[in-house]
């Protein structure tokens, strides 16, 4: 069985992880740190991301962490994030499309795109792609996407956008869940079709007791959608620490393949990391194609995987 034990020194390579200011982000930052990597703490948040470092520091003071701003939720600012991460670094040996939200209220993105969909999937399809030029260029590079069980309640309806007349908070993020497996697929199918030597790998962390729960009710606090979610947050949840290991594993084990997907032991909800099977819609080929393109019209980002 894979544990954090089988993980080599890091010494020299250069780890993004979004959202990781909390919940499983921190403890992938904390862990990778730990073993020798140069961490990037790509959070829109400065001030809690300060402080979750100045937390790892605290426990090993070599850490080497660097904060640079990012919004997932605001183009202009990933393209920001990008510029600034390739002013500073020529390579990038993992990238970690772990930020997200869920459940949250009728919202809209910077540039007008339904919440949860435009922050979980669009902003980390734009990340990854303004990245490319760092990845492509780095041997045995790897990006790793964080999805959900909850996909398994999504359909192929992904494209449509949400009006607030008609918006469903749970299909909303299922559907953003969706799109994050189909992205990490066809990503691994184009790196193999460009005999690039990358690989992309898909995580979930089953039930973890994150503030992910408390997003979707962050100004309901008192209402008993909160008290449901920070239920099941309780009673089935298990550790940040737990949660984060499929993540880890993804960004570590070197006998890892692309194209694949990587969750909790037991019944695919807690413990250790292990291969754990997706939905059947998500890997429809034509639908991930379909949904490749319409990112690329929504972010205006075009993936380059020529060498």
């Amino acid at each position: 069985m894979w544990n954090t034990e089988k993980i080599d020194n890091l010494s020299g390579k250069i780890i993004i992880v979004t959202g990781a200011n909390s919940g499983i982000g921190f403890y992938t930052a904390k862990v990778l740190a730990n073993k020798g990597a140069k961490i990037i703490f790509a959070s829109r948040n400065k001030e809690k991301s300060i402080k979750a470092i100045d937390q790892i520091l605290r426990e090993n003071e070599n850490a080497d962490i660097t904060y640079i701003k990012l919004d997932l939720a605001d183009q202009e600012n990933i393209k920001k994030f990008g510029d600034e991460f390739k002013k500073r670094f020529k390579k990038l040996d993992v990238l970690c499309n772990n930020a997200g939200i869920m459940w949250t209220p009728y919202q809209k993105t910077v540039d007008g795109f339904e919440m949860q969909f435009g922050t979980n999937h669009l902003g980390h399809f734009a990340l990854t792609g303004i990245l490319m030029d760092c990845l492509k260029n780095t041997r045995n590079s790897r990006v790793i996407t964080v999805s959900s069980i909850a996909h398994f309640s999504s359909s192929s309806n992904l494209m449509n956008q949400y009006n607030e007349s008609n918006y469903n908070r749970y299909n909303a993020y299922s559907k953003s869940k969706l799109a994050n497996l189909l992205f990490a697929y066809e990503l691994q199918r184009k790196f193999d079709q460009n005999k690039i030597e990358s690989l992309s790998i898909a995580v979930h962390p089953g039930v973890a007791r994150t503030n992910l729960f408390k997003s979707g009710t962050k100004n309901e606090k008192n209402s008993f959608r909160s008290f449901y979610h920070n239920s099941i947050s309780f009673l089935l949840g298990q550790t940040a620490y737990l949660g984060a290991i499929p993540l880890i594993r993804a960004a570590t084990d070197k006998n890892i393949n692309g194209g694949k997907y990587y969750g909790p032991l037991i019944l695919g909800l807690w413990g250790w990391a292990v291969k754990n099977f997706s939905s059947p819609i998500s890997h429809n080929k034509e639908l991930a194609i379909k949904l490749w393109k319409y990112s690329e019209e929504a972010t205006g980002i075009k993936y380059n995987f020529h060498k």
